[in-house]
């Protein structure tokens, strides 16, 4: 169809037929040419009936492109300044109102991106239409807020953190009640992100949001609430009666033995809670040694914990998961003290609150608290020491030029290391040079060594060829003599005396 000129075959008849057969995505195509070589009515037409076509397809990743596509049609006509209701862009406009909640549906980050182009002067008008149409009012559905809160999430929380100045336009055309409104779908559909929510934020009203919170039953925000209304106390209770109850739960399905899966998400949520705990705990902490008492409340609060849970009551097994889990929460809880309540006042809580108990389940979290204090002793006593030698070797340096001394000019002492510096590089390059003269030195002495050692060599072999000569020499004279003797007593003289 791409390849087709459009004056090749009828539109019209194509159009049906596709629609007959389902044949989205050829049909997506028909009326993309349609929306670019019309106009007025029959382009409005043709762009209601593309948008249809991507919803109608059941390729999640070709049903993305109608943001690009309207994008592109929409930016197209505020270019030409057509998008008003008496040059064709109205039309255009209720498409994509009418169609609000299925392109939330798809991605309501994509969507506010898309409203915040090309609806920059009616923001407060999409938020008005998507709350009429699901939020159960007239021709409202109910069962569709949670597209609502899909849309507002990606405005308050997930476009904040991406680009601040087009989120505090988005954000600017929500009120109060919109934003209350918004508190109350989180804490529906997304509990935990309330507390983190409210404390990145400031223009929320407490009590309203208190109310909607315990209503919820979201213990942290509520939590955070009270202690924003100053009921420090309170807030701190309430978060340890959550955090006891999260190990309760824990402990019930430890014992139903759901999986470890269910056991990490347990211990997880409860060091999410205790970690909420130390937060209000740090936020009205000035001083750890006057006022660490909250920190000891929480500190008290999870040491009691194995007696209130009666793990003796549950099975070996059992028990030494949940023991597992309580000492890694106080480890962490320990890890937060160090930091913030002096040492002495941390062993003295412990031996004097628990002095008639045996202190063998603090004995591992003591020790490992001298031995991280332990390292950080070594380790400030080694820079003391190398502190110590650079003072003592500037001292020694200093006194050095003071009794070296330099000339009333400015430039004396300049002079002075000038000259040190060249007396430095002299003395260099004679030991170079004595270097070698000391190499040649060795190479004369292994030349003559070597001469030695080969002259010795040679006269031992001439001493011993020379021997050799002479012991041949006598043997041959020993030979001749021996010869002549024999002749003269073959004589007959001597034959016949014999």
């Amino acid at each position: 169809m791409n390849s087709l000129p459009p004056s090749s075959y009828d539109r019209s008849f194509l159009i049906y037929l596709f629609q007959k057969h389902k044949l989205f995505r050829p049909l997506l195509n028909l009326h993309k040419a349609g929306c670019i070589t019309t106009s007025g009515e029959e382009q409005q037409v043709h762009f209601a009936s593309a948008m249809s076509c991507f919803f109608e397809d059941s390729n999640t990743k070709n049903k993305m492109e109608i943001f690009t596509f309207v994008r592109n049609e929409m930016m197209h006509k505020i270019v030409n300044v057509e998008i008003s209701l008496d040059k064709g862009g109205g039309g255009m406009r209720k498409a994509v109102m009418s169609r609000l909640v299925d392109l939330v549906a798809l991605s309501a980050l994509k969507t506010v991106e898309l409203v915040s182009e090309i609806f920059s002067g009616e923001i407060r008008s999409v938020l008005e239409q998507l709350m009429s149409e699901t939020r159960g009012g007239e021709g409202g559905d109910s069962t569709q807020e949670i597209y609502l809160f899909n849309y507002m999430y990606a405005i308050m929380v997930t476009r904040g953190d991406e680009d601040e100045n087009d989120t505090l336009l988005l954000a600017s055309s929500i009120s109060d009640d919109e934003k209350l409104m918004f508190i109350e779908l989180m804490a529906k559909y997304k509990p935990g992100g309330v507390y983190a929510y409210l404390g990145k934020s400031e223009d929320f009203r407490t009590a309203e949001c208190l109310n909607i919170c315990k209503r919820y039953d979201i213990a942290d925000a509520s939590a955070y609430l009270l202690e924003r209304s100053g009921n420090v106390g309170e807030a701190l209770r309430l978060i340890l009666k959550t955090f006891e109850e999260k190990l309760v739960n824990l402990k019930l399905e430890t014992r139903e033995g759901r999986g470890g899966g269910a056991e990490a998400n347990g211990e997880e949520g409860a060091k999410q809670i205790l970690v909420v705990a130390l937060d209000l705990c740090r936020r009205n902490t000035v001083d750890g040694r006057k006022d660490g008492f909250l920190y000891f409340s929480v500190l008290d609060r999870l040491i009691k914990t194995k007696s209130f849970l009666h793990l003796e009551r549950e099975l070996e097994e059992h028990t030494k998961i949940m023991e597992n889990i309580i000492n890694n929460l106080i480890q962490h809880l320990m890890q937060t003290l160090v930091d913030v309540i002096p040492l002495d006042d941390i062993v003295e809580k412990i031996t004097t609150d628990h002095s008639r108990k045996k202190l063998g389940e603090f004995r591992e979290m003591v020790m490992a608290i001298f031995t991280l204090y332990e390292f950080e002793l070594n380790l400030c006593v080694r820079a003391n020491d190398i502190c110590e030698q650079d003072m003592s070797s500037l001292g020694i340096a200093k006194k050095n030029r003071k009794v070296q001394g330099s000339s009333v000019g400015g430039g004396g002492g300049r002079m002075v290391e000038e000259k040190e510096e060249e007396e430095k590089k002299e003395r260099e390059r004679e030991k170079e040079k004595e270097m070698d003269k000391e190499m040649d030195k060795d190479k004369e002495r292994g030349e003559s060594e070597r001469r030695r050692r080969k002259r010795k060599l040679f006269d031992s072999r001439k001493r011993k060829m020379k021997s050799q000569g002479k012991v041949a020499v006598a043997k041959i004279h020993q030979r001749a003599n021996h010869e002549r003797l024999i002749g003269k007593l073959s004589e007959p003289q001597f034959v016949g005396a014999l």
